[in-house]
């Protein structure tokens, strides 16, 4: 959304893949429209009511497609845990540096 905390967000929500693998995709694959154009931070889901709104908000945590299938194995065989702990150091990075920014009174 257009409140300027976003911005400082969304920044620091880039700025927390510093040092990741290129590999690593942690984006929307369907976008939600918001005020009549495709959103890169908001999509399907509660994330995108806040999209709408003027709360400050980044609106992006990832998850695997395969989550929403029904599989034999509960999509354990798709599991690849070098990923998975990348895509979690990227939400710590993001949580601290976040927190960094409340008590330096920026947020």
């Amino acid at each position: 959304n257009d409140s300027s905390a976003s911005d400082t967000l969304h920044q620091l929500y880039l700025n927390a893949f510093e040092g990741t693998p290129d590999s690593l995709r942690m984006a929307l694959l369907s976008p939600e429209t918001v005020d009549g154009v495709r959103s890169k931070w908001y999509g399907a889901g509660g994330s995108s009511t806040m999209g709408r709104s003027k709360l400050p908000t980044i609106g992006i945590i990832p998850q695997p497609d395969y989550l929403w299938a029904a599989m034999p194995d509960g999509g354990w065989s798709k599991l690849d845990i070098d990923t998975a702990v990348a895509q979690i150091n990227v939400i710590l990075r993001l949580i601290t540096s976040l927190d960094a920014k409340f008590q330096a009174g920026e947020l």
